[in-house]
């Protein structure tokens, strides 16, 4: 470990003194997007070169869980890597720094173009629980090869990679006791968040283990708030009985894509078992299309401390609070109704839906079309349906049904019954006569024939209708059957 450490620091060291009069114009990095104050025009800031004192802007404190940066190239875009590295103790590791950001997840998908778009660098420092705490170099390296520099970086001619670091200092203090007595949720008197000054998986920071692609698959997921959402309301109190002061909540986040805001407890407030709002606000970049980290920091300190004046500072010996999540950012996932895709679908189907109404009526007056063969297509989804049902009563054991189509004679009438009355059905037990008498808008129909299970006769107009079966001595008469009257579809 030492070895590596002073491995790092040498060549560190060379290549600084090597590329000291390198530049690349337009090459910038921020703390805050649109800013240069760690880098402009390729050259790093004298507070981020490695021989500068240790200053507020370069070092870094136990309060600080990570740290974003903003890189961009103004003028002609350039290829170039960016990595970080770090140095340990002599025996122990200070930290498992996590490296996350666009620029990191474009250059991991083979893109390593740096142009005006700003992208983020995110560092997640991970330090371990060490007795004593420490204290790492870090250092961050920006690489472009000779023939990249010459095209996009200006004069003078590259004739060597361009490589500049950009270094800094980060304290891993010694572990402090969690608050047994502190609680959070999203509900009052809930303790789903934090639950005895514990974080609960979920709202906890990525575990600083989890190095390897396996280690981080088998971390509990984020909790995720909608695009839709608005805000979010916390409540704190303590389970316990006791009172306690806490700080103003801060917050860590990309301010490029969200600007996250206090909706209450601006200054903070004293704890006790009676609950207290959290609410935060989210303020998306229209232009943002992906989830945003957010880290919540509370600091927490005696009650002697004004909770205006609560901070890392003056603390009471125990660790911040510190609740982690997500927030999509015009991320298309369903809580603002219906996406683009869906928008369409619907579309198409009440086209479709319109379409097939007019065409229905224009084949129902104009085409003189009955029963199903008003709907286009009709029979045939008439034929379809029927099957599936039969497909069905097969599997349930119920009663199917025989679909047949039956055509209309020429001449009959268009306002009778449209199906071929008077023809002979062959069935499993015969024939089936149907006869209709008397005078009829479309004239009368007649048909003639036998059953083996029985005679049916059927009057028409201002005649009697009547059936007998043999051996039942059923006998009905009906009067009501009027000539006027329409069958459609009629199941003979």
């Amino acid at each position: 470990m030492r070895a590596k450490s002073l491995i790092l620091l040498a060549a560190l060291a060379l290549s600084m003194d090597a590329a000291r009069a390198e530049y690349c114009e337009g090459l910038m990095i921020g703390s805050e997007p649109g800013l240069t104050d760690i880098m402009k025009n390729g050259r790093v800031q004298p507070d981020f070169d490695r021989t500068a004192p240790a200053l507020p802007s370069n070092t870094l404190g136990r309060e600080a869980f990570s740290s974003h940066f903003y890189i961009r190239k103004e003028g002609k875009p350039v290829e170039g890597n960016v990595t970080v590295d770090h140095t340990n103790a002599y025996s122990v590791e200070i930290m498992h720094p996590v490296i996350k950001g666009d620029q990191f997840k474009e250059q991991r998908e083979g893109d390593y173009v740096i142009n005006n778009t700003i992208s983020d660098i995110i560092i997640d420092y991970n330090c371990n629980e060490l007795e004593n705490g420490g204290t790492s170099i870090i250092f961050m390296e920006i690489f472009i090869d000779t023939e990249e520099a010459a095209k996009a970086c200006g004069a003078p001619t590259h004739r060597e990679p361009y490589r500049v670091h950009v270094v800094w200092t980060k304290f891993c203090g010694a572990k402090l006791l969690d608050d047994r007595g502190v609680s959070l949720g999203t509900l009052a008197g809930s303790n789903d968040v934090v639950r005895n000054g514990v974080t609960e998986p979920g709202w906890a920071l990525p575990s600083a283990s989890a190095t390897t692609d396996a280690a981080a698959a088998s971390q509990v997921p984020a909790k995720l708030v909608y695009s839709a959402q608005p805000n979010t309301t916390f409540f704190i109190q303590t389970n316990d009985g006791s009172t306690q002061s806490f700080g103003t909540p801060r917050f860590e986040n990309d301010d490029s894509k969200l600007i996250v805001m206090l909706g209450s407890t601006f200054d903070g407030g004293v704890l006790s078992p009676k609950p207290k709002e959290i609410v935060v606000h989210y303020l998306c970049d229209v232009t943002a299309k992906s989830p945003v980290e957010i880290t919540m920091i509370i600091d927490l300190c005696a009650k002697d401390v004004p909770p205006s004046d609560c901070d890392s500072d003056r603390n009471t010996g125990y660790d911040p609070i510190v609740v982690h999540w997500k927030k999509n950012c015009g991320v298309e996932d369903g809580s603002e109704g219906m996406n683009s895709r869906q928008v369409v679908a619907i579309t198409l189907i009440c086209v479709a839906f319109s379409m097939c109404a007019v065409a229905s009526c224009y084949r129902y007056v104009k085409m003189d079309k009955r029963g199903a063969e008003i709907v286009p297509m009709g029979p045939e989804l008439e034929r379809a349906f029927v099957a599936c049902w039969n497909a069905v009563m097969s599997f349930v054991g119920g009663e199917s049904h025989r679909y047949e189509v039956v055509g209309r004679e020429r001449g009959e009438s268009s306002e009778g019954i449209t199906m071929a009355i008077g023809k002979k059905m062959k069935s499993s037990s015969g024939e089936v006569t149907v006869r209709f008498g008397g005078t009829s808008r479309g004239g009368a129909f007649q048909g003639s024939g036998d059953a083996d299970t029985g005679t049916s006769t059927y009057g028409a107009a201002n005649g009697s209708a009547s059936m007998h079966v043999p051996g039942d001595g059923i006998d009905s008469n009906d009067d009501g059957i009027d000539s006027n009257d329409e069958f459609d579809n009629a199941d003979i």
